[in-house]
């Protein structure tokens, strides 16, 4: 079982033991047959995701019940969290972080700024949202950049740029293959009236253009949300 698998090496026998009691546990819940057919259909899909379900065993570590359906959200309110203590209460600027990373992907550029934003490389660095890759540059001199560790983490950081009210870019970039992962997260991550009037655009989009990649998705993650089990779930407020 690949969550048994990522236990930290460091654990005791006791840690261990009661690190494979959570999975199991948790497991349990997440596959369960009571659980209605599309919101298991979302768990085991992300279960099956090796990114997703290494989050998922981190937060499984810490004592922590992970959301599968809102994972990347819960998993960066812990990284500022962290962030928020060792910076003597000082919060994780996630609104300037993500418009710079929005920039980015704007200019195709992938590589994030250890210059610009250094605490918050570091924090991303040591949550395993980012990682650093060495390489020698045309002196022979060593170069070290970081890249968020996958595309999922970055679209999360960038939905921020998308949300709020009279925001023009949901409508702007509905035929930018770069920003696909980003309407599938407006669906969970907008409230659910904002979600339901969004919906409206890639359907308009994709009748004209008969492209269904953006609309399709986001009709079916916003089915879930409409089950009477979704509007039971804790808030999609971003923040």
């Amino acid at each position: 079982m690949f969550l048994l698998s990522r236990a930290p090496s460091d654990l005791s026998p006791a840690g261990r033991a009661d690190y494979t009691d959570r999975c199991r546990r948790f497991l349990a819940v997440a596959l369960a047959d009571k659980q209605p057919a599309a919101e298991r259909q979302v768990n085991q899909r992300v279960l099956s995701n090796p990114m997703d379900a290494t989050v998922v065993s981190a937060m499984l570590t810490r004592g922590e019940t992970p959301d599968l359906f809102r994972l990347q959200k819960q998993w960066c309110r812990i990284m500022a969290k962290d962030y928020a203590t060792r910076h003597a209460g000082t919060e994780f600027p996630l609104k300037v972080f993500a418009e710079r990373i929005y920039q980015l992907r704007v200019e195709d550029e992938s590589a994030l700024s250890e210059i610009e934003f250094p605490a918050e490389v570091k924090a991303l660095t040591e949550h395993k949202m980012a990682v650093v890759r060495q390489s020698l540059d045309g002196r022979g001199e060593l170069v070290r950049q970081w890249f968020f560790r996958h595309e999922k983490i970055r679209d999360y950081f960038i939905v921020q740029a998308f949300l709020g009210a009279d925001n023009e870019r949901p409508e702007k970039h509905l035929g930018d293959a770069r920003f696909r992962g980003v309407y599938f997260l407006l669906a969970q991550l907008l409230p659910l009236g904002a979600a339901e009037r969004l919906h409206e655009q890639p359907i308009q989009y994709a009748a004209d253009t008969k492209d269904h990649s953006v609309s399709d998705d986001f009709i079916r993650r916003l089915r879930i949300r409409q089950t009477p089990l979704a509007d039971a779930a804790p808030s999609d407020s971003p923040k």
